[in-house]
C-alpha cells in the first residue's frame, strides 16, 4: 500500500508538458515512469495513475506507437546486421534504415527545443 501511495504522489501536478517530455523519451523507445513498456500488449502504455484528461492520454496513447515502431525498426537492424547470410542488398537496406534513425533523432532533438522554449503541444506533435 505504501508503494502505491508513493507512486500515485509521483504522478501529483504532472502536466501536458511532463507527458509531452516523456513522450519524446518513448519515440526513442525508452520507459520512463509515467509511460512503460506492457510486454503483454507490445505497446508503450501511459500509466492509469496519471490525472490528465482521457482525450490528452489518448493522444499520448497514439503517439506512444511511435516509439513501438523505433524499437521494431532497431531491433530489426541489430539482428540482420549481425547475419553473414542477409546479403550486400540486406545489408545496404540496413545502412538505409540507420540513416533513416539518425534522421528520427534529429527530428527528436527539434522537438526538444520546442518543448523547452514552450512551443509544443500534444495537437502540435499529432
Amino acid at each position: 500500500k505504501q508503494w502505491y501511495q508513493r507512486r500515485v504522489r509521483a504522478f501529483d501536478g504532472y502536466s501536458e508538458a511532463d507527458l509531452i517530455r516523456d513522450l519524446l523519451f518513448v519515440f526513442q523507445g525508452i520507459e520512463t515512469s509515467a509511460i512503460r513498456w506492457d510486454a503483454s500488449r507490445m505497446c508503450f502504455a501511459p500509466s492509469p495513475l496519471i490525472q490528465l484528461p482521457k482525450t490528452r492520454l489518448d493522444m499520448a496513447a497514439k503517439l506512444a506507437e511511435l516509439g513501438f515502431l523505433f524499437k521494431q525498426v532497431k531491433m530489426f537492424i541489430e539482428q540482420r546486421l549481425g547475419e553473414q547470410t542477409y546479403g550486400l542488398i540486406g545489408q545496404a537496406f540496413c545502412s538505409a534504415l540507420t540513416g533513416e534513425l539518425k534522421e528520427h533523432y534529429r527530428l527528436i532533438a527539434v522537438l526538444e527545443n520546442q518543448n523547452a522554449a514552450g512551443r509544443l503541444s500534444l495537437h502540435r506533435l499529432l
